[in-house]
């Protein structure tokens, strides 16, 4: 990002800019900010079974990660037969496991084959008794003494191809038989083969459609790191390592204040509030991902105040960034007319920021590419910063050189 940054100062074109931003902004992947939940409760009654079935549940789980259903609360008088089966799939493509809907998992329920060739995957199967639906349900109603051995998914392949992978089958069923050995929980149904995308369909049905009745029942999955998710787990590490390092910069940034007390400039005083709230951000998202592992669900409110504390953070950064490249602090006194401008784009910036970043948490959004647009915003109608640099090597300001190096980076 320095190394564009630098190349959009010191270009002459602003043809060759508007480019750089455009191959940056599709070289970097749109990110998903929807949290993966390990702890699901499911309210089910006789209304919503004449409209509904089948009720999914996607999530990307680690090797032997255990799934659970209790029973909470049931509502039948009089007493009510219910049949629940459920299913279990691994794929390979993560958008089939988390694009999961009611009208989908209905055409994947009971499905032996793959969806399409060059799948593969394992499932499993598993249809209840009757079950009579009264007053003080146990809460392991549904659980499995003895866990189901997963099967391999069908395809058609031709004769060559389909020894090879009975070949793979066998390995990999000798794998499944010391998984299937360890010990389970007492509400346990199921436990996973790999690390994988995983599908969770459950099925409900009752013969009765007059009776009215109501059900409660928690889906949990809890593997080797409690309730956090196997794609998730790297990014608790790295807002927990991104948390000390933060630490590390602001304590590095206070000893650089005290050495140079005497040249400090106002600027400096807004980076320190940006370490600040780059701090606090890290924290707030390690401290969400903890919820996540430990309870098993997300708090909704504090995923939208990190998402505000980091839309402001990088407001500030940028409207900083932007100060610096007029030269403000380092051969500028004050901004004049242009202060209105660059407060009218940080104001932007912001309200997009947060938008966005809300949206991202409340649905399948994709990151829009507000930076590179504010950037080329700044770049089209502000001075070129070579200026500014120019003019703080004339003056032999090594202070405010620093400064603006430390702004562009």
């Amino acid at each position: 990002m320095a190394t564009f940054v630098t190349f959009c100062v010191f270009s002459s074109s602003r043809k060759n800019t508007l480019l750089a931003l455009f191959f940056l902004s599709v070289s970097i992947p749109p990110l998903n900010a929807v949290l993966e939940q390990g702890k699901w409760t499911l309210n089910v009654d006789s209304e919503l079974i004449k409209q509904q079935n089948y009720f999914p549940f996607s999530k990307t789980m680690f090797n032997n990660t255990m799934i659970d259903i209790k029973w909470l609360r049931e509502e039948c008088s009089p007493p009510v037969n219910l049949t629940i089966s459920w299913y279990l799939r691994s794929c390979r493509c993560y958008e089939e496991a988390s694009s999961l809907t009611p009208q989908k998992a209905k055409l994947y329920f009971d499905k032996n084959g793959v969806a399409k060739i060059g799948d593969s995957g394992y499932y499993i199967t598993h249809i209840y008794n009757p079950i009579e639906c009264h007053q003080h349900m146990a809460k392991n109603e549904l659980a499995v003494s003895d866990l189901d051995k997963p099967k391999q998914l069908n395809q058609p392949v031709s004769r060559t191809t389909a020894k090879a992978l009975s070949n793979v089958a066998e390995t990999k069923d000798k794998s499944l038989l010391v998984v299937k050995e360890q010990k389970t929980k007492q509400d346990s149904v199921a436990q996973t083969w790999e690390d994988s995308p995983y599908m969770f369909i459950i099925r409900i049905i009752s013969p009765n459609t007059e009776s009215k009745w109501s059900i409660s029942l928690e889906v949990s999955m809890w593997g080797p790191h409690q309730y956090m998710s196997a794609s998730e787990w790297p990014l608790m590490i790295f807002y927990m390592v991104m948390c000390i390092i933060y630490v590390l910069l602001g304590v590095l940034w206070l000893a650089l204040s005290a050495c140079y007390w005497r040249d400090l400039l106002r600027i400096q005083f807004w980076i320190g509030g940006v370490i600040f709230l780059g701090m606090l951000e890290k924290a707030v998202y390690y401290a969400e991902f903890q919820s996540i592992r430990y309870d098993g669900f997300s708090v909704y409110g504090a995923v939208v105040f990190a998402e505000v504390l980091s839309a402001v953070k990088r407001t500030l950064a940028r409207v900083l960034v932007i100060i610096a490249s007029l030269g403000y602090g380092i051969v500028k006194p004050r901004l004049g007319a242009l202060l209105h401008r660059v407060v009218g784009v940080g104001l932007l910036y912001l309200g997009f920021s947060v938008v966005e970043g809300i949206l991202r948490v409340s649905s399948e959004w994709r990151e829009m590419w507000i930076d590179e647009c504010i950037l080329a915003f700044s770049f089209l109608y502000y001075p070129a910063g070579h200026h500014v640099l120019v003019e703080a090597i004339c003056q032999q300001s090594k202070v405010r050189l620093l400064v603006y190096f430390l702004q562009i980076t």
